[in-house]
């Protein structure tokens, strides 16, 4: 086995360690497991989904004694590269599907398909990179809501980002930007994309990738979007994202987890919180509170103060197990993690 890391409380002030606490695991059998990609596990609405190989699993009734389980196949028998539920503000949602050949997109239960766009649609310098035989695919999910207009984003592993509009009359999705870079990180592959609505009414989309490399852009209507910052980490691959608000949390292949206020990109945190690759994190619906899941095992839990200040709360230890997914309930006081090749889903209550 891997054997228990190092506590991530042991790593903190003496204020923190009184606090934090040991979480209890409830394990969760379900029929498929998760495949080995980052940030896999989504959930929405009583449902959490995740990739495994040439499909997504869809599983309802967590936290309840029974759970049900469907499933999506990915077209051609493509690989799925990660999958993630987006809300369409109107209080349904759908679910997008990052494959090795393109994009799917969804009914949230996995029912009618509303999208399907090939890879070399995705950003005008893909057939080339196709053509030649080089590999190419999607990566990284992230959507918002501007006004009553949903946008869906997804990345690819050449940098671009393409941005599909949502349209209500029809539940079609027509794409109406790519996001492009011509700077260090343009041609580095996504491994997550994460966005949120700001005080001021625009959102913010941030795109991390392998090189450790997050650029962030701002948007007030969903249509022209303007880079406003660029955070970097010498000698580690950025694996995952995510948005409280206007803090932007950011995990590394170091174990590191920092904090950038937004949209400019100004440093607020650094915590050394776990032993291995950092391969999830999420963040409940009221932005107060965020959790980490990586390879070592290990999930943390974090509450999120003024400024980007943190606490950690608690944590749970999986031996053996190699988490690539973290997601909250909808209310936000239960926690699911999903582990590579395991076929069970890590149910937990999260500590305050």
């Amino acid at each position: 086995g891997r054997g228990a890391p190092p506590s991530p409380a042991s790593r903190y002030p003496e204020t923190h360690r009184a606090q934090a606490s040991m979480v209890a695991v409830t394990e969760v059998k379900v029929s498929m497991t998760p495949a080995l990609c980052p940030n896999n596990l989504s959930s929405h609405a009583g449902r959490v989904a995740f990739a495994s190989a040439g499909k997504v699993a869809i599983v309802s009734g967590m936290g309840q004694q029974s759970v049900d389980s469907s499933s999506i196949a990915a077209k051609d028998g493509a690989t799925v590269m990660q999958c993630k539920f987006a809300d369409l503000g109107t209080g349904s949602g759908c679910i997008v599907v990052a494959l090795s050949s393109g994009v799917q997109i969804w009914s949230a239960d996995g029912s009618r398909m509303f999208l399907w766009a090939p890879l070399e649609s995705l950003a005008d310098a893909l057939p080339e990179v196709i053509a030649s035989g080089n590999e190419a695919h999607a990566t990284g999910i992230c959507s918002f809501v501007i006004g009553s207009v949903a946008r869906v984003c997804v990345g690819t592993s050449i940098g671009a980002v393409a941005v599909y509009q949502h349209e209500r009359t029809d539940s079609s999705f027509r794409k109406t930007a790519t996001l492009e870079d011509n700077g260090e990180a343009s041609c580095a592959a996504i491994s997550d994309l994460a966005a949120a609505s700001q005080g001021d009414g625009s959102v913010v989309v941030a795109r991390g990738n392998i090189k450790g490399v997050v650029q962030i852009w701002a948007t007030a209507d969903g249509d022209s979007f303007t880079p406003t910052s660029t955070v970097r980490k010498e000698g580690a691959a950025c694996n995952t994202l995510a948005l409280a608000g206007g803090v932007l949390i950011v995990g590394f292949s170091d174990g590191e987890i920092r904090l950038y206020g937004m949209p400019l990109g100004q440093p607020l945190s650094a915590i050394a919180a776990h032993a291995r690759w950092i391969n999830a994190l999420a963040v409940n619906a009221e932005a107060t509170a965020f959790a980490a899941a990586a390879e070592d095992g290990c999930v943390s839990f974090w509450m999120l103060g003024a400024g980007g200040a943190v606490k950690h709360v608690g944590h749970v230890q999986t031996p053996d197990a190699h988490l690539v997914g973290l997601a909250f309930s909808q209310d936000g006081k239960s926690a699911v993690a999903a582990a590579y090749d395991i076929p069970t889903l890590f149910s937990m209550k999260v500590p305050s």
